[in-house]
């Protein structure tokens, strides 16, 4: 998708919110693109489909992704079912996204960084403890359960074994 276009399918809208949330809301410009597809959807975009299609804590992801588009880049919120309540995001989540907006770091694969001692050193420091939006993502929580500690733990247990398995399959 290219950011202009509005999404053909509902499934192209959430799959847009869900990856720009698993990246943790570092990358500010990817915001644009949830931004485009719902300032560019068709005149029929059938909003209780596409929400009522997910469980409610990933409908409540997609609203949080549509409203930190309006909170950060002034997205028109008119026409799209929201309540009060949903447009509610959490301080903490305003603040991990600013954190890794301000972040000059970027995620990078451990891979990549192997040969390059200090960069592979930033890698992990950056991911201990692990961002929380990608924890509670990660764990399929919601952004207003308050376990934001134990998200992160589980995360982080659950990228050792997967860097582990990844090293395994190299051997």
């Amino acid at each position: 998708m290219c950011g202009f276009c509005a999404p053909k399918t509902i499934c192209e809208f959430y799959v847009l919110c869900v990856h720009w949330l698993t990246d943790g809301g570092e990358h500010r410009e990817k915001l644009w693109d949830i931004y485009y597809a719902v300032e560019n959807r068709p005149a029929d975009f059938d909003w209780e489909r596409c929400l009522d299609a997910v469980g409610e804590t990933r409908k409540k992801w997609i609203i949080c992704c549509i409203v930190l588009a309006n909170r950060y880049l002034g997205l028109n919120l008119d026409g799209i079912p929201l309540t009060e309540e949903s447009r509610e995001i959490p301080q903490w989540l305003l603040e991990t996204i600013e954190k890794e907006w301000k972040s000059d770091l970027r995620l990078k694969s451990l891979e990549y960084c192997l040969s390059d001692k200090k960069q592979l050193f930033s890698q992990i420091k950056k991911r201990s403890p692990p961002n929380p939006i990608q924890a509670t993502v990660e764990m399929e929580e919601e952004f207003d359960h308050g376990w934001r500690v134990s998200d992160r733990q589980h995360s982080l247990s659950r990228q050792a074994v997967r860097q582990k398995n990844l090293g395994d399959a190299s051997v």
